[in-house]
């Protein structure tokens, strides 16, 4: 019996996720505040959002290993070092794939993430609102319990409590650890649902004339780093079109895609409109 599903490289999501929880234990127990937490916090931050971007949601697409009880133990365990249950980004990624970027109607979008969601006037939601203070709305799961979306399915409601429980029980034991760590890294958290958001605004910003057609209705790029950190991100149109093929595969959907869709050269985090959004917060009404 093969250990996991569809491809042995999902090895290397298993080991990026354990090295992301295995990191803030080991600075909890073997480091004293320093400089080198902001700087190692800045990078943390980083590639906690991009775990999120990877580990856990490839796990929403492709369950990671061929025994079901494997995969609910590792929802569990991917959950912690994310700060999100799995069940819960699993319900509104699935959602976005299905009312990409829709407009709200009476002020609601059925896309959970759209970047209009609360945008006035037709227009996108703005961006610094979008991540930064909304990403202190994300932090909510280790300070409370979140009802599942839909509570009458009973096998994910109940999945989504047990990794809420190992997301608290994660924080918790770095606080008795090292209780200066544990408030330095929910500043991290913060921060990393801050960048996870602005990477997927970033998958969207400047094609948002476009949606409706998933063959240019997000943004691409083919830098080999990026797909390396980022096991396959950069191709986000081809997940787009094709939010089934595994991500080992992304290649033999690229020519099933619009010749003029847009590409960029570099992270998806820096395709945003940081300077504009930033002057529209200061404009005068």
């Amino acid at each position: 019996m093969k250990l996991f599903r569809h491809s042995p490289k999902d090895a290397y999501l298993f080991l990026y996720t354990l090295a992301m929880l295995a990191l803030p234990y080991n600075m909890a127990i073997n480091t004293e505040p320093s400089v080198w937490w902001i700087v190692v916090g800045a990078i943390q931050s980083y590639l906690i959002a991009n775990l999120q971007n990877t580990s856990l949601h490839h796990q929403s697409h492709w369950p990671m290993f061929e025994n079901t009880k494997f995969n609910s133990y590792y929802e569990i365990l991917v959950s912690m070092p994310c700060a999100l249950a799995n069940q819960g980004w699993k319900w509104a990624h699935l959602l976005h794939h299905k009312h990409i970027n829709d407009m709200p109607v009476d002020g609601v979008t059925k896309d959970p993430v759209s970047v209009f969601l609360r945008g006035q006037n037709g227009a996108p939601e703005n961006f610094w609102y979008y991540t930064v203070v909304q990403g202190f709305f994300d932090l909510k799961m280790i300070f409370k319990t979140v009802e599942y979306p839909n509570p009458k399915l009973t096998k994910f409601a109940s999945q989504y409590s047990k990794e809420q429980w190992a997301i608290k029980f994660f924080f918790a034991s770095i606080l008795l650890i090292n209780p200066v760590y544990c408030a330095c890294l929910i500043l991290v958290y913060w921060a990393a649902h801050a960048e996870n958001r602005a990477i997927s605004y970033g998958e969207h910003w400047t094609v948002l004339d476009r949606r409706g057609d998933t063959t240019q209705d997000s943004t691409s790029n083919y830098s080999w780093f990026v797909n390396w950190l980022g096991f396959g991100a950069g191709h986000h149109q081809e997940h787009h079109h094709r939010p089934g093929t595994h991500w080992t595969l992304y290649p033999e959907v690229t020519p099933l895609l619009h010749p003029n869709r847009k590409l960029i050269p570099g992270l998806h985090i820096m395709n945003n409109p940081f300077w504009l959004h930033l002057k529209q917060l200061f404009k005068k009404s």
